[in-house]
């Protein structure tokens, strides 16, 4: 069985710092944002999603430098900040041992990509170029999530079909996602996101037919159950 990544909030613990950010440049603009607003509005979707959202929701265009002066913020805060989501190095480190195929597909460009993986040390696990890539971004789809296309794009480079397929997840597109494209899906509710926002997010999750989980430790045991099932 293949598995499939997002890596905000998946791999790297980003989406405080992401929507932090956004929220203040938000509010900079004349928009009000508070941060658990943002993550509600904002979180799983692409850049180029969320930016079409801000514009409806507004009723205004965004600055034409909006993107770069965000993605400036955002990186400057990963680079100081961000860290891995605790125990997922345990989980690649068991599926590179047992050599169980898995690759990161987020709503992310590269370029976000290769900053969060570098800077948190999990980049040892994906390569990006040539062949035996596992590294994977909605910039090359036409649709991100909730759209299949990106989880389509992945299951079939590394050559697995979506039946064959679990997706690791932490956002409602995302978990959207991968049931659309007959994936089975697991959902990540990390202990550490604000109260109100975490028992929102969990009632949504829920409701959209994944099973949760709170700790990297659990995946793990999950899928070492998996591995040994498969052995008997």
């Amino acid at each position: 069985m293949l598995i499939i990544f997002d890596c905000d909030g998946v791999l790297v613990d980003s989406e405080l710092l992401a929507n932090r950010v956004l929220a203040a440049h938000l509010t900079r603009l004349g928009h009000s944002t508070s941060p658990d607003q943002s993550m509600r509005l904002y979180m799983g979707h692409s850049m180029k999603e969320n930016m079409k959202k801000i514009e409806a929701r507004f009723a205004s265009p965004l600055p034409e430098d909006f993107l770069d002066t965000l993605q400036k913020e955002t990186f400057r805060l990963f680079e100081q900040h961000l860290e891995a989501v605790p125990g997922v190095d345990e989980v690649l480190c068991y599926l590179n041992n047992v050599r169980r195929p898995f690759c990161v597909a987020s709503s992310g460009d590269f370029e976000k990509l290769q900053l969060t993986l570098n800077k948190t040390g999990l980049i040892k696990y994906f390569c990006s170029q040539g062949e035996g890539r596992n590294i994977f971004s909605a910039t090359e789809v036409a649709f991100g999530k909730p759209s299949p296309d990106l989880f389509f794009h992945a299951a079939r480079s590394m050559g697995a079909l979506p039946a064959q397929t679990l997706v690791i997840e932490d956002s409602v597109p995302g978990v959207n996602a991968a049931l659309a494209a007959g994936m089975n899906v697991l959902a990540h509710l990390p202990r550490n996101l604000p109260a109100d926002f975490r028992e929102q997010q969990k009632a949504l999750l829920e409701s959209s037919g994944a099973s949760l989980f709170e700790d990297m430790r659990e995946l793990l045991v999950l899928l070492k159950a998996d591995v040994r099932s498969e052995c008997l």
